[in-house]
């Protein structure tokens, strides 16, 4: 009499690894992502799905703006890996001690880059996350949301958050520290 076994695993990772994707995922099928892989029943997926196309759209996408400084044979003109050749190799890398710095950088820091500024998007000046504070009542709300007084970039200030008061605005006022790009 035979008897057939069916064996399951699963695989505790404590999170998700690099590469990995929870087990409801959409896939680029339509199917789940985790569907016939280790995370159900052993043995190989009759179905894989194609690999996912690269992300096009960071730092190291290849804009057409910079040669690549791994095919022009000058690994110096990379320093920090973030795919911007370095100003002094014609490219338009202004720190490139820092892969968080280079051009078009949207994310704003507290602290300075590794070349000692926050000019973290190469704009050639620093970019405030907030400017001065001016509530303002628009139709449904107030806006305006800003710091108190001029406040430097990686510095406390008093920040003013404009609140909705029945027909008009009041400030909040709290202590927030001023980020850049």
């Amino acid at each position: 009499m035979g008897v057939a076994l069916l064996a399951a695993c699963s695989v505790e990772t404590g999170g998700l690894g690099a590469g990995a994707a929870a087990p409801d995922t959409p896939g680029p099928s339509g199917g789940s992502v985790g569907e016939g892989t280790s995370g159900g029943v052993a043995g190989p997926n009759p179905n894989p799905s194609p690999a996912p196309e690269p992300d096009a759209s960071g730092p190291n996408a290849d804009s057409g703006d910079d040669a690549d400084a791994a095919d022009s044979g000058d690994a110096g003109c990379d320093a920090d890996g973030d795919g911007v050749r370095a100003r002094g190799c014609g490219g338009s890398d202004c720190c490139d001690a820092d892969p968080e710095a280079f051009p078009g950088q949207q994310r704003f820091f507290a602290r300075p880059t590794l070349c000692g500024d926050f000019d973290y998007d190469c704009s050639g000046a620093p970019e405030p996350e907030f400017g001065g504070a001016a509530c303002e009542r628009r139709v449904f709300r107030c806006d305006g949301d800003g710091f108190a007084t001029a406040t430097a970039c990686g510095m406390m200030g008093d920040f003013v958050r404009c609140e909705t008061d029945g027909l008009g605005c009041r400030a909040a006022t709290s202590r927030l520290l001023q980020r850049c790009r």
